[in-house]
């Protein structure tokens, strides 16, 4: 029961203070219609920005509690046999050699250089965004999920500006956070890397609340978690780590934004879709091979 509460429990504070947030700064804007006409007509004029931007503030200031309150439970150990287990895992690395090339040929560190690694995962990221968009658009999987539709129609028409600071900046920013920093870690601390990537890809699908976008949140989940652990595989600090999927997830967010808006996804051939993501396969089995062997 422990394990299971330290193990939700960022997830918990970041989806109850989220709720509570929306629901306060709506009300706010609910305030700001009522204190005049003016006021009133410019929001409604500006009803996508104003959306966007409570998104974004909402996402931000949740993001914010949750990070307070995981460091109050962190700074008075609030979750002992989690601390111990991390600690036993530090240990455990530290009895490691410090040898980058010795790691190497043992198999336990892999070689690692920021540029081409970013470079890779941008490109196998990009042919599996692509491949998925069009497989569940064109495959009709999307007729089974009005939600999606919905939630679609509303992300497409979210206003340039306000769509690279929401979905290129703010969500990878707080989604990485929140379900590759604190969930994926606390899984770690009990389960394998193998396991703790599914089952946080699974709850990253969850979290997207519709079919179309639950099964896409789901498999880029994966790789998310994958090239995460990649990088502490190699070495990098956990918050630096964070960077790679952070910076694909943006780009990727924006790729699917603009592709939508194009209907590039309903456009591309399946087969070059498909395509591209044997492509993307090749080069992840090609700079393992390099990397790890």
């Amino acid at each position: 029961m422990k394990k299971t509460i330290y193990i939700l429990f960022p997830l918990f504070i970041y989806f109850a203070s989220h709720d509570i947030i929306q629901f306060l700064l709506y009300i706010l804007v609910n305030l700001l219609v009522g204190s005049g006409e003016q006021m009133a007509n410019l929001l409604q004029e500006n009803g996508a920005y104003v959306t966007a931007g409570v998104q974004i503030l909402d996402m931000l200031l949740a993001m914010a509690v949750t990070w307070w309150v995981e460091r109050y439970c962190r700074i008075h150990a609030l979750f002992p046999e989690a601390e111990q287990a991390v600690l036993w895992k530090s240990m455990k690395c530290e009895n490691n050699t410090c040898d980058p090339e010795a790691d190497r040929q043992n198999d336990r560190r892999p070689t690692y250089n920021p540029r081409v690694y970013v470079v890779k995962c941008m490109l196998v990221f990009t042919a599996l965004a692509v491949f998925l968009n069009c497989f569940l658009l064109q495959t009709g999987v999307n007729r089974f999920s009005g939600a999606f539709h919905v939630t679609s129609q509303g992300q497409l028409g979210t206003p340039v500006i306000m769509a690279i600071l929401l979905f290129g900046i703010v969500s990878p920013l707080v989604e990485e956070y929140v379900f590759r920093y604190l969930l994926y870690s606390h899984m770690k601390c009990y389960f394998s890397a193998a396991l703790s990537i599914g089952i946080s890809a699974l709850f990253f699908g969850i979290y997207h609340a519709n079919l179309v976008q639950g099964l896409y949140g789901f498999f880029m989940g994966l790789y998310l978690a994958y090239s995460y652990e990649c990088t502490l595989m190699a070495g990098v600090d956990q918050k630096k780590g964070m960077l790679v999927p952070m910076i694909c997830h943006g780009f990727v967010n924006l790729l699917v934004f603009f592709g939508g808006r194009q209907g590039l996804f309903l456009m591309l051939p399946w087969w070059v879709a498909a395509l591209l993501l044997l492509i993307g396969m090749v080069v992840e089995v090609l700079y393992y091979k390099k990397t790890y062997f």
